[in-house]
């Protein structure tokens, strides 16, 4: 399936619903890219899947178990430092990004939060401290890797740069209107995802082939995502 921002948006809904309040018991690392957090809450186990891989980075909730190495990645063991006893708060997406913050409360007291970055080959999941300080991370990057941002522990963290497109969710539908009369696109999927944040190329041809008038569908369908339909 297609893992763009309004997937994201239900995914985080739901752990908010299912997680907040719950106690970190367990946390493996089954592949290089992919963690496994187990959060105890309401009585009841429930796994949560982080994965950065480049053809299919996502998070959700599985029910899916899988064998783990026998020596715990570097990644791993950070996470269960500061993970292992603590208290699940809340899930935030950022900007109607594909960045979603799960923000703890470590047995000590300190905040802490796995910022997972939806990107494709640039996704990642890093932990950081309540001062913004890096902790550790699934992908370490250095100044080799990207001259643009560097993820190393100890360093801030900086959120991915902005890429300058419009919030799907705050966008009316005069300025919609405006904004199609003024490009008229010959490609309005093409169009939308190169104009709004998060827009996968599946929801813009869905949106484009569900009626005649595109800023209506798009209004109309944005403003269930806004209500949580």
């Amino acid at each position: 399936m297609t893992f763009d921002s309004v997937v994201l948006a239900a995914v985080a809904d739901e752990l908010n619903r299912r997680l907040a309040g719950g106690k970190v018991v367990e946390v493996h690392q089954p592949e290089a890219l992919d963690v496994l957090i187990t959060v105890r809450n309401d009585g009841a186990n429930h796994l949560l899947l982080i994965s950065a891989d480049a053809e299919s980075p996502r998070v959700h909730l599985t029910c899916a178990k899988r064998p783990n190495p026998k020596t715990p990645p570097n990644f791993c063991m950070v996470l269960r430092k500061y993970l292992k006893g603590a208290r699940f708060e809340c899930a935030e997406q950022v900007d109607f990004d594909r960045i979603l913050r799960l923000n703890f409360l470590a047995y000590d007291g300190e905040p802490l939060t796995l910022a997972v970055e939806i990107m494709g080959k640039h996704s990642n999941a890093i932990l950081i401290n309540g001062a913004g300080k890096i902790l550790g991370a699934v992908k370490l990057i250095t100044k080799q890797k990207s001259r643009f941002r560097e993820i190393l522990p100890g360093r801030q963290y900086t959120p991915p740069p902005p890429q300058g497109k419009l919030d799907p969710l705050s966008v009316t539908g005069e300025e919609l209107e405006g904004l199609l009369s003024s490009a008229s696109p010959t490609d309005p999927a093409g169009w939308l995802v190169k104009t709004f944040t998060g827009m996968s190329p599946f929801l813009a041809r869905e949106l484009v082939i569900r009626g005649k008038n595109l800023a209506e569908e798009f209004i109309q369908y944005f403003a269930r995502v806004k209500s949580r339909e």
